[in-house]
């Protein structure tokens, strides 16, 4: 079974895309929030992978997840993207480059 976790107006959005089926079922919730456990059927294990998420939450909220996580779940593997505090610096750079010429395309 494929969970799909995401804020509630991103679910709804998807609808208009794909439906839930027997195989997939998207949950509207923050990863944040407890209530969403419930949702899953407790497996023999769980594999988790959090996309472009943990960047906005602090270190604290993530250590918390990560233990409520592993003491509801038991065991459960986690694959997440994390970049140092330079590499947010040259990715930020390089959104307001690409943005900057982006800008200049659309004015000429």
């Amino acid at each position: 079974m494929f969970y799909e976790l995401d804020f509630p107006e991103v679910v709804e959005l998807r609808k208009f895309f794909y439906q839930d089926t027997e195989r997939h079922r998207s949950i509207a919730s923050s990863f944040l929030e407890k209530q969403w456990y419930n949702e899953i059927k407790k497996p023999k294990g769980l594999l988790c992978i959090a996309g472009g998420v943990l960047y906005y939450s602090n270190g604290e909220q993530i250590k918390e997840f990560f233990i409520s996580m592993a003491d509801h779940f038991g065991q459960c593997d986690f694959y997440f993207d994390s970049l140092s505090p330079m590499g947010i610096k040259i990715a930020k750079k390089q959104v307001l480059k690409q943005e900057a010429i982006l800008s200049k395309s659309l004015l000429i």
